[in-house]
């Protein structure tokens, strides 16, 4: 194991999974946040995720075609329609603390063909892929896909050929240029995860912030949370 020791007194190591210990009670910024469908403006996808630090490096959204899914609104703006998967959404109107009301189904096979702007960079049209491990027990169904930073993310876009977008972060935690003055050089878990979720409000994608409590993997030694990041899924200590 190679430790070194920069400027700042940032420890920077590469772990192997015996190293990890996992915290109980961390907390997490989790966010629903809409993905505006392309050609549709009233039509979002609805998608949580824990770790919206991530969200730069989005690459897919995907869903289960074994799932069912539908398409809702929210009593404060029927206008603007959110795909769901249907055995969730008593599960996400008490999360967002909104009901939703279903409109209508909306097959897998159609949901596949659809095209979404990525929350951050609106220029950028992404596709909605199959994931097999997207499951209907959690979340919304819909999953934000990182292949930079999750091993799932990683593997259900290399099967569906999608690039790996990996200098977002660097070895230190920290957004680089790529990702924008916004967000460059602060550290993902702790001002970039605010300034994202600022962003988020700012465009009017952000439908609930909900801090998230659950285990969390870090370094034993110094007790500090990991990242994952892509080449070779280096666990970084930050």
């Amino acid at each position: 194991m190679r430790i070194q020791k920069t400027k700042t007194c940032l420890l920077r190591t590469a772990l192997a999974e015996a190293e990890l210990e996992y915290i109980d009670n961390h907390r997490s910024e989790s966010v629903y946040v809409r993905f505006p469908v392309v050609g549709q403006a009233n039509l979002s996808l609805l998608v949580w995720t824990t770790t919206p630090w991530t969200l730069p490096a989005n690459q897919a959204v995907a869903i289960n075609s074994k799932i069912p899914y539908c398409v809702a609104h929210l009593p404060s703006d029927q206008a603007q329609l959110l795909v769901v998967a249907k055995p969730l959404l008593d599960l996400v109107s008490s999360k967002i603390e909104q009901p939703l009301t279903f409109v209508r189904d909306l097959a897998a096979d159609e949901l596949l063909t659809l095209n979404y702007t990525h929350p951050l960079f609106p220029d950028k049209t992404l596709p909605v892929i199959n994931g097999l491990h997207v499951s209907d027990d959690a979340g919304t169904g819909l999953v934000h896909t990182a292949p930079a930073h999750g091993m799932d993310d990683y593997k259900v876009c290399r099967a569906h050929d999608i690039s790996i977008e990996s200098d977002f972060v660097n070895a230190l935690g920290k957004y680089t240029d790529a990702v924008g003055e916004r967000l460059a050089g602060k550290s993902v878990l702790s001002d970039g995860t605010t300034t994202v979720i600022e962003l988020l409000t700012a465009s009017s994608l952000l439908v609930k912030h909900v801090p998230y409590f659950h285990r969390y993997p870090c370094d034993w030694r110094t007790k500090k949370p990991i990242i994952l990041r892509y080449p070779r899924f280096i666990l970084v200590i930050i």
